[in-house]
């Protein structure tokens, strides 16, 4: 997992929650040997397919959830071992975007980024303003997406 910059915490719980579900884990493994997407390895008509869970592909989670290779099997993982779970998660997503976080050595967040798969934010969506740099974000946010800066402290 060093190679794809994950702290010895995070790669050890991406690492367990892989190993959920072994076509996703040997789908990943290619892939990081590889750095190639998609991974074509369903055997389907003759031909190869994506491994799909719930009609997700891990293609389909980097384009419509804007999500990173390494998040978007981590997203299949989920929505493979806990189905419920991880449609929640991506309803949060479409409706929030999601936040990556930058944690120090010691695994405090340092920054946090919002990410949205959607440029535009729904109308009936309540803003407020951030503490620090005074900028618009969501009213239910934690971190400012613009500066980082965490709210209500």
């Amino acid at each position: 997992m060093k190679q794809f910059k994950l702290q010895k915490w995070h790669a050890k719980d991406a690492s367990r929650r892989l190993m959920r579900d072994r076509k996703i884990l040997d789908d990943f493994l290619t892939y990081s040997r590889t750095h190639q997407l998609p991974i074509l390895s369903v055997r389907k008509n003759g031909g190869a397919d994506e491994y799909t869970v719930l009609g997700y592909t891990v293609t389909r989670l980097m384009r419509d959830y804007d999500l990173a290779p390494v998040g978007a099997f981590l997203m299949l993982s989920e929505l493979s071992s806990n189905p419920e779970e991880g449609k929640i998660i991506l309803q949060q997503i479409e409706r929030h975007g999601y936040m990556k976080m930058e944690r120090n050595s010691k695994g405090d967040i340092v920054r946090a980024l919002l990410f949205r798969p959607h440029p535009v934010r729904p109308a009936q969506q309540p803003l407020a303003f951030c503490e620090n740099c005074g900028k618009q974000i969501p009213a239910d946010s934690v971190f400012c997406v613009h500066c980082g800066d965490r709210q209500g402290e």
